[in-house]
């Protein structure tokens, strides 16, 4: 959201006009204002802005959020499974579709006429989750209480639950296996077997469960590798993905990552981006295409992926000002302030989090 908020001072700054942009100001007032509220009550994480969103909705103030374009034209670049970057820069068609129907459900709001006043695009997904909240009246977010206690059953419940014919029974004990180590034996056979999966959203969810073992095992990271030939780019990126998280971006995963700096899909070059990023050290062959990359996200004005960029050049060469002046002076010298600015922006973030 456009603006600024000093949780020392308590103020807020717009960076929008009321009489140019009421929607995209009104929702960053709002933005602020509940970023506020967040950080007097201590919440950790209230300088993330998709926990502020979700909050925003939780709230009772989500439609002006659900006008912004920018939020509406993120339904196509996110799966189910989450991405889980840390953070996303804002909630997409369907998590905010899904956190209307849970703000109305916990109100016990069955048709409420504020939904009219949502996009369409959000509205019809809400109003079908809120008529499947409703039905059950049950979810992870507030199970029932007869169904609690399942989601505190042990390992060997869950690797029934993923041994299930159902797709989404294995979905929902794909999101509870823990796979610790190789010696999970039983674990690391399900989890393996459903990394060979024919079905995409299985697929999906067992590359996530994948990417959060605590440590990385020879067998999940062969298979993680060769679903970086998978053609389902969501496939492909999401391999990417966990093999960024596990640290094992290896000789053969670089070379797709370097690939993926080309794709015309956001979350694609956003996953291979993230996997050069777990490489301190990177080849010679990596900056061409990064380079490229960089350039287009200037052309557009892509501030998240200008951010990313620039945090990535920052940990691959020594003096990154003198990189950044050198890439665009000659070609772009009208991007080198905006690279500057978002340059000083990764430096004052790695300041923060220095002192967290």
């Amino acid at each position: 959201m456009p603006g600024e908020y000093d949780s020392e001072t308590r103020q807020i700054k717009i960076t929008t006009q009321l009489t140019d942009e009421p929607v995209l100001t009104a929702a960053a007032v709002v933005h602020h204002v509940v970023r506020d509220f967040l950080c007097q009550r201590e919440f950790e994480y209230h300088h993330l802005p998709e926990f502020v969103d979700l909050a925003v909705v939780g709230v009772g103030l989500g439609v002006p959020l659900s006008q912004v374009n920018l939020v509406n034209e993120k339904g196509l670049f996110w799966d189910t499974t989450e991405w889980e970057t840390f953070p996303r820069p804002f909630l997409d068609q369907q998590d905010l579709a899904y956190a209307f129907a849970l703000s109305a459900w916990v109100r016990g709001e069955t048709a409420p006429s504020w939904l009219d006043d949502v996009p369409a695009v959000i509205k019809k997904p809400a109003q079908k989750s809120l008529k499947y909240l409703s039905k059950q009246n049950d979810s992870f977010f507030r199970p029932q209480q007869s169904k609690a206690g399942k989601l505190k059953q042990d390992q060997n419940a869950w690797l029934e639950t993923v041994a299930q014919k159902s797709t989404s029974e294995q979905i929902i004990g794909l999101r509870y296996l823990q796979v610790a180590s190789e010696s999970d034996t039983r674990q690391l056979s399900a989890l393996l077997d459903k990394l060979r999966s024919d079905n995409p959203a299985v697929l999906l969810n067992a590359i996530n469960t994948a990417g959060a073992m605590k440590k990385a095992s020879v067998a999940v990271v062969d298979e993680l590798n060769l679903l970086l030939e998978n053609r389902n780019d969501q496939i492909r990126a999401k391999a990417m993905f966990a093999l960024a998280r596990l640290a094992a971006v290896d000789e053969v995963a670089l070379k797709f990552a370097i690939k993926m700096l080309e794709s015309h899909s956001k979350f694609v070059i956003y996953a291979g981006l993230l996997g050069l990023s777990s490489i301190s050290d990177v080849p010679s062959s990596v900056f061409p295409a990064a380079n490229r990359a960089f350039i287009r996200s200037l052309q557009i004005c892509d501030y998240e992926f200008i951010g990313l960029f620039v945090a990535a050049f920052q940990q691959w060469v020594d003096d990154p000002e003198l990189y950044l002046k050198n890439l665009l002076q000659e070609d772009s010298p009208e991007y080198f302030e905006i690279a500057m600015e978002a340059l000083g922006s990764a430096r004052e973030r790695l300041v923060e989090l220095g002192a967290e």
